[in-house]
């Protein structure tokens, strides 16, 4: 919490409290300097218990966010609940601890959904869209402008980043083309000393990448970054339009159903020549009045014993819940040419997987099951522009 109270403008910590019930008028918040939370600090354990444990919670919870995780986690969260992008006005350039503070202030569902995501530490595969036109991509001038610009305005208007964008073409010479963009990322705060030896926080605003890799020869596009899967399709559409002059007649999203799981002897048949274990470690089902319901696998057990101990007394619940998330982590033998290794991520639907491995025998092995047991699907769409 001192880290959060040094990165954040001391009248906003203020309001903090006062919104929380919190008497305000014992310090003088006037003459307190931020880099000193010293002050703050003592306020915070003059507080009555239950102020202080509800504070203690919420900050805790910006200090997880405020970091580039969490940023994608709040853009995220603001897409799958189809809710208005946090406006930051004046402060577009402010650093990720007062993103996070200003998101609890405007919408507590987004903040608490972030929450959660940024604790799978996402990060994102490639997205591959195929049935693209095959040619040779123009990048003049005008053209790298023009692509740059309609980056930095996706950016600007959904995400408050990448108000500039740079974009440098690689050209392979057999038919590949990578396109590597460089938008404006959220400005990052960091201690270090000054020349008088005292430690005080800088700022500073680097850029993040996506990468577009076109393959002339098939007309397919794969897109790499830290961003979510609405947005890779936005950029989809801008590539094609801007690189292409064309335009996408079809899209193929991958969607995940996981009811399945409901099944208390649901066993992960697994092909022998594959050579690999999977055990099901976390599971969390919501039912239809809300009640969330989340059980993790204790040490040599099955995560269907915490759900079996739960519907024990007869309980109907598990009837009409949706399991909503789940984690796998899939054990890979070693054998000839590969060695021994595991890949832990989780899926949460519609269509969030947080697999970070880039083995690509382990993600053909991992898709493959999934789509075996019924969990990925392939949704097609035409498209109408």
């Amino acid at each position: 919490m001192p880290t959060v109270f040094r990165m954040t403008p001391v009248m906003m910590i203020r309001d903090f409290f006062a919104s929380l019930g919190a008497d305000t008028s014992t310090l003088d918040w006037d003459t307190l300097k931020q880099r000193n939370p010293d002050p703050i600090w003592d306020y915070f354990f003059r507080l009555p218990m239950d102020l202080r444990q509800k504070a203690d919670g919420i900050l805790r919870s910006v200090f997880k966010l405020a970091c580039t995780d969490g940023m994608t986690a709040i853009n995220d969260s603001i897409e799958t609940l189809h809710h208005e992008p946090i406006a930051v006005g004046e402060l577009k350039k402010a650093n990720c601890y007062v993103r996070a503070l200003l998101t609890w202030f405007a919408d507590k569902e987004v903040f608490e959904k972030a929450v959660a995501l940024v604790q799978l530490r996402q990060m994102a595969w490639w997205r591959k869209r195929q049935h693209l036109s095959r040619q040779t991509p123009e990048f003049s001038d005008a053209v790298k402008r023009k692509f740059e610009h309609e980056l930095e305005k996706l950016f600007a208007a959904k995400q408050g980043r990448g108000h500039v964008c740079t974009v440098e073409m690689l050209d392979m010479g057999n038919g590949m083309y990578y396109f590597f963009a460089y938008p404006d990322d959220y400005l990052k705060s960091a201690f270090a000393h000054d020349e008088s030896r005292s430690l005080v926080p800088q700022s500073f605003q680097h850029t993040f990448e996506i990468v577009f890799a076109y393959d002339a020869k098939w007309g397919t596009l794969e897109i790499c970054g830290k961003v979510s899967s609405k947005c890779k399709k936005q950029l989809e559409g801008i590539f094609v339009d801007v690189i292409l002059n064309s335009r996408i007649e079809r899209y193929e999203e991958t969607v995940y159903y996981l009811d399945m799981l409901k099944n208390l002897h649901f066993v992960p048949a697994v092909d022998p020549e594959d050579r690999i274990r999977v055990t099901i470690k976390e599971l969390e089902l919501v039912g239809t009045d809300g009640f969330i319901f989340h059980t993790t696998a204790p040490l040599g057990k099955n995560v269907f014993q915490g759900l079996a101990e739960f519907m024990h007394s007869g309980n109907t619940w598990l009837i009409d819940a949706k399991v909503t998330f789940v984690k796998f982590r899939f054990e890979f033998l070693q054998k000839e040419g590969r060695r021994r290794g595991t890949t832990t991520f989780a899926i949460s639907l519609p269509n969030l997987n947080t697999i970070q491995n880039k083995d690509p025998e382990r993600l053909e092995i991992i898709k493959k099951h999934l789509i075996q047991w019924g969990i990925e699907h392939a949704k097609v769409t035409q498209s109408h522009s």
